[in-house]
């Protein structure tokens, strides 16, 4: 079952051909750049790298990753072989010997029927992993950064955060300070540094599991299913793109896994050596950059869309839930995260 990989580039050449085509070993697998518009001179650069790594170029036919994706994968459809397409962002590198080839044993003997995307196990530079990198050198296994449940995060405020959260949250309501922000994203993610009990709920995590979202810096998505359920929106150009896609997905009842069997390095420090910044969020807000399309009204298009805050999923889901019945959001919606994954592989 072989793999295909796809960058999706915007005037960041020098980042794509230090950080990822001169430091990954890519075993043969098939890889393609795509252009997301950057300027001309950027695509002369990006032309001249990919052909000294006899990566093919090609441009996008609109603008995101959403397009890119689509792209990618009709693309890598001329080759019968390629049943998943894996993108990666450019600070992203596979750790542990043979990934490839070891990732390409591991889904051929996999029923992907129901899957549409497969997220990994992510170890970043301490922000969400915390230790995690280093226990992974030593040991050679970790519970780290595994995904989200805007869906399925049943617990109360309190039982969310941290104390040093909730000093914090009582100190904004009581001088009504909007500049003052949580210690931990209590909210999203489901790792060590911002979910209470991480080590205990994780246990129940093992293997390939469902979740309502991976952490998508490196994301498998399954050909056939996007081929088959998947409506490209070019609205989603960055932020939130793959949140998006796995809405789609789960609309039809189509799963979105992660892998705790295998591991991603997230090294967002590696932008900042080519003068990028570090959080994508604040690249995205500088208006001189041209690295990053513009931040956008991204979170006002995905509630338009589905009815509901993205970042506020159980405030509002309530009002359309009966556009969602017999579909996996509302199953997830009424799962309980801490309780182990709605459904293992």
């Amino acid at each position: 079952m072989g793999i295909g990989i796809f960058y999706s580039s915007y005037n960041n050449y020098a980042l794509l051909e230090k950080e990822c085509l001169e430091k990954i070993d890519f075993q043969n697998c098939k890889l393609i750049n795509i252009d997301d518009g950057s300027t001309k001179e950027q695509q002369e650069i990006g032309k001249k790298i990919c052909k000294k790594y006899e990566v093919p170029f090609y441009q996008n036919d609109g603008k995101g990753l959403h397009m890119a994706t689509n792209k990618a994968i009709d693309i890598f459809l001329k080759d019968s072989s390629i049943e998943w397409v894996l993108c990666m962002q450019h600070d992203v590198k596979p750790l542990g010997a043979n990934f490839f080839k070891s990732l390409e044993n591991y889904l051929s003997g996999l029923d992907d029927s129901e899957i549409g995307s497969i997220g990994f196990n992510v170890i970043d530079n301490g922000k969400y992993s915390g230790s995690s990198l280093s226990v992974y050198k030593e040991e050679g296994h970790v519970k780290a950064w595994l995904g989200s449940f805007p869906l399925s995060d049943k617990r109360t405020l309190y039982e969310k955060s941290f104390i040093f959260d909730l000093i914090k949250y009582f100190l904004k309501f009581i001088l009504r300070k909007k500049n003052i922000h949580m210690v931990h994203n209590y909210r999203r993610w489901f790792c060590p540094k911002s979910f209470r009990n991480f080590k205990e709920v994780s246990r129940k995590y093992n293997g390939l599991c469902a979740i309502d979202l991976p952490v998508w810096t490196a994301i498998l998505i399954n050909v056939r299913n996007w081929k088959k359920h998947i409506k490209p929106d070019k609205d989603f150009v960055f932020h939130l793109w793959f949140n998006d896609i796995a809405f789609q997905f789960m609309r039809k009842n189509i799963y979105n896994t992660v892998t705790t069997d295998h591991y991603i390095y997230n090294d967002q420090e590696s932008k900042t050596s080519y003068g990028f910044k570090e959080n994508s969020v604040e690249e995205a807000k500088d208006k001189n950059s041209i690295s990053s399309a513009p931040y956008g009204n991204h979170l006002d298009i995905f509630e338009k869309k589905w009815g509901f805050s993205y970042e506020k999923v159980q405030e509002g889901y309530k009002k359309v839930q009966h556009l969602y019945k017999d579909t996996l959001i509302d199953e997830l919606y009424n799962h309980d995260c801490t309780s182990g994954p709605l459904k293992k592989f």
